[in-house]
This record gives structure tokens, sequence and C-alpha cells, in this order.
């Protein structure tokens, strides 16, 4: 357990263990070869990369890039650029703020988006398992099998969602 000033920028790297990093202000960057990582209350654009574990951040003012090889991703409350990718769990990503670009990946699982009615964006999403679904109104300018594409609200910064092996679905915040 390390503690440092609130205002910080934070760098972490560690061969084996879980990460786990609160109520910071400044970038973070935090890697480990093998267990999970949560981030949460921070201010500041946040990169995290697992080996081996599942990745949680909660709460961002700033942009976010996630990426496990063997876990789920949820980032939620995230007030900036989203990124989430794993290579075998489901990704869930829930917005806050104006679209600045989402990009939501998985090989082996669902990805679900959770974003205000009011978002704007040019969407595509592509499945080979499984179906896609949208609370948010979409103009749709292709849709052929598990490949959709069109626009929310007009059209926007792009918010893209792939998966090999599941469903994707996007839903409008509460």
């Amino acid at each position: 357990e390390v503690t440092v000033p609130r205002r910080y920028a934070t760098r972490v790297d560690t061969g084996g263990g879980n990460v786990e990093l609160t109520g910071t202000t400044g970038s973070a960057n935090l890697h480990t070869s093998g267990g999970s990582i949560a981030v949460k209350n921070v201010t500041g654009d946040v990169l995290v990369r697992t080996s081996g574990g599942g990745i949680h951040v909660e709460t961002i003012r700033g942009d976010v890039d996630a990426n496990t090889s063997g876990g789920s991703v949820r980032l939620l409350s995230i007030d900036g650029r989203i990124k989430g990718h794993t290579s075998g769990g489901s990704v869930h990503c829930s917005l806050v703020g104006a679209n600045r670009g989402i990009s939501a990946t998985t090989s082996g699982g669902s990805v679900r988006l959770t974003l205000p009615k009011a978002t704007t964006g040019n969407f595509e999403a592509t499945t080979s398992g499984g179906s896609i679904s949208s609370d948010l109104a979409l103009t749709m300018s292709e849709r052929q099998g598990g490949h959709l594409k069109g626009a929310l609200n007009g059209g926007g910064p792009q918010i893209e969602a792939r998966t090999s092996g599941g469903s994707i679905s996007v839903d409008a915040a509460d």
C-alpha cells in the first residue's frame, strides 16, 4: 500500500498482483502481468493493462484506455473518451457527459454500452455470435447480418462495439 498526495501522477508496474487506485487527481498508468485492476474516483487520464485479470474503472473525469487478456472490463461513469478491450470476457462501458469517442471490443463475451439519451455519435457494431439491440434512436445506414452502422441523434464522434462471441446492447442511462 502506497499513499500519495491527492494531486499526483501515478505509475504502477507489477509482475503479479492486484492494483487499486482511489481518489487522485492526475494521470494514472497502471500495469500488472497477473492480477485485476480497480480504479475509482480519479480526475485525469487513466491507462490500465493486465495480462490476467478483470478491470473495474469507475467515476473518472478523463480519458480511459483499458486492456486485459483474460477478464471482464467494466468502465462505469466515465466522463471522457472510452476504450475497453478484453480477449476473454465481457465489456460494459457507461458514459456520463458528452461522447468523445467510444471503442468496446471483446473476443469472447458481450458488449454493453450505457449512454445518456442525448448522446450523439456515429455508431458501428459487429458481432459474429449474437444480436445487436439499442434503446436509443438509431438512424441506420447499413445492416447486414451481424453488422450494423448508423447515427445516434444525428451523428458525432465514433462509437464502436465489436465481439466475436456475444451480443451487443446499447442501453439508455437512467
